[in-house]
């Protein structure tokens, strides 16, 4: 791996208010940018940021911008985490970040994005396989007021219940299937699962909790919060 990544824990700082074009820039060098805190990242995931070309935005979220771009000339998705209010990413985001890429890197489906691997400098930075078919929420929204054909539904089923029995399988619970974390193929033949940000490993007898969206959560999740918290209305679904 290139000497010029530096330390494979150092975390770079990136202004919230940057355009894709000020972030292409800074790959130039790192006078202006310090180290803020620690992320603990293996080696062998890092990748050479001088590779890494970003172009269009595809999506922004309150979490992170993902681009599309290429890495060595080849297609990727570019996640860039954000900061907070402030300059900083937030311990919290920082912890986010780097359970999905603990959990994403550990994991290799056909129906589970691929994981190519993961940047610092100059920013906190995830790069996947780039699915070029967008999410299944875009998709159906596309089509409205139609559905999508019977044997394309039924091939998607498929594909998220063979996604869901592979993790589960290792131990693994994604805690956040949603139709805006499920990406298409160009062709939209396959689908893939995304966005590892709140999974976790299993253990034994322990309910997930204070994770998700509510309103794709499973029933027995949301009776868990109605049972567990009845006396603290601040925590209900729907207070």
């Amino acid at each position: 791996m290139s000497d010029r990544l530096g330390l494979e824990n150092d975390l770079f700082e990136l202004s919230h208010s940057s355009s894709f074009d000020d972030i292409e820039g800074v790959f130039g060098g790192r006078d202006d940018l310090g180290v803020h805190s620690f992320v603990k990242i293996e080696k062998e995931w890092l990748i050479d940021p001088y590779q890494l070309f970003i172009g269009s935005m595809i999506s922004e979220g309150p979490y992170s911008i993902v681009y599309e771009g290429s890495y060595k000339s080849e297609p990727v998705a570019i996640k860039v985490i954000q900061p907070d209010n402030s300059s900083a990413v937030s311990p919290e985001r920082q912890e986010k970040f780097e359970r999905e890429v603990t959990m994403l890197s550990g994991v290799k489906h056909d129906n589970i994005v691929k994981f190519i691997g993961v940047s610092l400098a100059p920013t906190m930075m995830l790069i996947t396989e780039l699915m070029r078919g967008g999410t299944l929420q875009k998709y159906l929204w596309s089509i409205r007021p139609k559905s999508p054909d019977l044997r394309v539904s039924i091939s998607f089923a498929l594909g998220i219940s063979r996604a869901m029995e592979y993790l589960h399988a290792n131990g693994i619970i994604h805690r956040d299937l949603k139709p805006s974390n499920l990406l298409l193929t160009e062709d939209k033949n396959n689908i893939k699962l995304a966005d590892f940000g709140l999974a976790r490993e299993e253990e034994l007898g322990e309910m997930t909790t204070e994770a998700g969206t509510y309103r794709w959560m499973a029933p027995e999740v949301l009776l868990w919060y109605i049972v567990n918290f009845t006396q603290n209305l601040k925590y209900m679904p729907y207070s």
